[in-house]
């Protein structure tokens, strides 16, 4: 009689897997993030003609700016630090995420319009800062400062 000795498998999905999916997601959202920013800071996106009056001193260069500092460096960085398993990879992740929902909240508060993007884009957020914050929780549990042994 032949056996095997199969771990059973936990339909529970790992760390990394959600780090991975959270990887991609941060990666996709900093390459759109960056050639948003490319399109406003040179002209090649539009925003009608009432958007750029409700923007902060009626300028797209600076909206621009503001998307690459604030949505694509960060979320690049997740998918980096996400990528390479750095140290501090949950707490720039959490950042990232945060950063995007703030960035979808003040969008739609300052240009008063509505897209379904934004809301594609905040579910990003929730992602990023759900998997920062998972890590950061999973981290502490098996942290040996914590009484815990591996």
């Amino acid at each position: 009689m032949h056996t095997t000795h199969n771990k059973a498998r936990s339909p529970r999905v790992t760390n990394r897997t959600w780090s991975n999916i959270a990887a991609v997601a941060a990666a996709v959202t900093g390459v759109l993030a960056f050639a948003g920013a490319i399109g406003l800071i040179g002209g090649g996106t539009t925003l009608g003609s009432e958007v750029p009056q409700r923007l902060p001193w009626d300028s797209i260069v600076l909206a621009g700016v503001a998307l690459a500092l604030v949505v694509g460096v960060p979320t690049t960085a997740a998918a980096l630090a996400l990528w390479r398993v750095i140290p501090r990879a949950a707490l720039i992740t959490t950042t990232a995420g945060l950063l995007l929902i703030v960035w979808i909240v003040g969008q739609i508060a300052v240009i008063r319009e509505f897209h379904i993007l934004q809301v594609a884009f905040g579910l990003v957020g929730v992602l990023l800062t759900a998997v920062g914050w998972h890590l950061t929780r999973s981290a502490a549990a098996d942290s040996p400062a914590r009484g815990h042994h591996t």
